[in-house]
């Protein structure tokens, strides 16, 4: 049986958060390690848990959403960054992409949909892991 794609979710929105948690841990193959809800303890979070994929909300128009993303791409830098937003120009999506993201998506975004970026995210990873050690 194959591992499960684990993942650390990270928003400043509770309900946002738990809504997140309890789709994703309905998903075989995907286990939610963790939860964070500010930039500081999101990093830390993220760098002692080591998941697969960060799914990371965006919050619309933050001046420092690039570099936050690359504060959890230097502490886990196998870890796949999913994010969530709800406005997305082509200039944030050129700085989110350079600081780590693999993924950007709509927060409207339904389960499936979600569900399926976070195993192209991670199979990324694995695959990319496989080739390195061949």
């Amino acid at each position: 049986m194959e591992r499960p794609v684990t993942v650390v979710i990270v928003d400043e929105h509770p309900g946002t958060r738990a809504g997140l948690a309890r789709r994703l841990t309905q998903v075989p193959g995907i286990s939610v390690l963790a939860e964070g809800r500010e930039e500081e303890e999101d990093v830390r979070v993220v760098g002692e848990r080591r998941p697969d994929v960060v799914v990371a909300d965006v919050p619309r128009m933050a001046p420092d959403a690039a570099a936050f993303l690359g504060r959890i791409a230097q502490a886990v830098p196998e870890a796949g960054i999913v994010v969530l937003t709800a406005y997305l120009t082509e200039r944030v999506q050129s700085d989110l992409m350079r600081a780590g993201a693999r993924e950007l998506l709509l927060k409207e975004i339904d389960s499936g949909a979600l569900t399926r970026a976070i195993e192209t995210v991670a199979g990324r990873r694995l695959g990319e892991e496989r080739r390195t050690e061949a």
